[in-house]
């Protein structure tokens, strides 16, 4: 059972951290990744809260000792969740954005993402506005190839 909630609520927070990350790129916000990690792992949060719903509803313990492992237990189960599905968020969000630049840096050519070490603005690369140069066959071949890897 736990196998089984941790490959769905892995997929879904997968899923919902690339959706996220892809709508902070469409707004130009380029912090993705602690974002990614918060929205993957929040729902180590909902877990918290149903422990806390199934303690005062189900459980009876009637000794203080039960009741600290039990919140101390639940802590850490909540941190590993938050921990795994955070960890899952920012790797998926990290491949997104890695095929995406690829693509671009294919599509529109090397102009886009100038290779330089500097930050000088003077020496800085400009994108022309009106020149297009369709991809070339093996740059599309290579970035199918990439594709169906994963």
């Amino acid at each position: 059972m736990l196998a089984s909630f941790l490959s769905v609520d892995g997929a879904l927070s997968a899923v919902i951290a690339l959706l996220f990350t892809y709508y902070q790129l469409q707004h130009e916000r380029h912090d993705w990744w602690w974002k990614s990690f918060a929205t993957a792992g929040g729902i180590a949060v909902w877990v918290f809260l149903y422990s806390l719903y199934f303690f005062y509803n189900t459980m009876e313990a009637h000794s203080l000792t039960s009741h600290i492992i039990y919140f101390v237990c639940m802590v850490l189960v909540s941190c590993g969740i938050a921990c795994m599905m955070g960890f899952i968020g920012v790797a998926t969000s990290l491949c997104f954005i890695k095929k995406l630049v690829a693509f671009f840096k294919c599509k529109l050519g090397s102009d886009i993402f100038p290779e330089s070490d500097h930050d000088d603005q003077e020496e800085a690369q400009t994108i022309p506005l009106m020149t297009y140069e369709p991809p070339t066959e093996e740059c599309l071949e290579e970035q199918a190839s990439r594709i169906l890897v994963i």
